[in-house]
């Protein structure tokens, strides 16, 4: 099956479309709530940073 240069950009633009679009969503699941404290003195630690791996 031979597609022209049209139709390639075309059904690229279309993939990269669908694939922006599932990111989008798949990043407004859920909901993660805590709170960060010192291990010693108990006391909040403010601006702390979480990473989820």
């Amino acid at each position: 099956m031979h597609l022209s240069n049209r139709n390639r950009i075309f059904l690229l633009s279309l993939f990269f479309a669908f694939f922006c679009s599932s990111l989008t969503f798949s990043q407004t699941r859920g909901k993660i709530v805590g709170r960060v404290t010192d291990k010693e003195t108990g006391e909040p630690l403010p601006g702390a940073n979480i990473q989820l791996v």
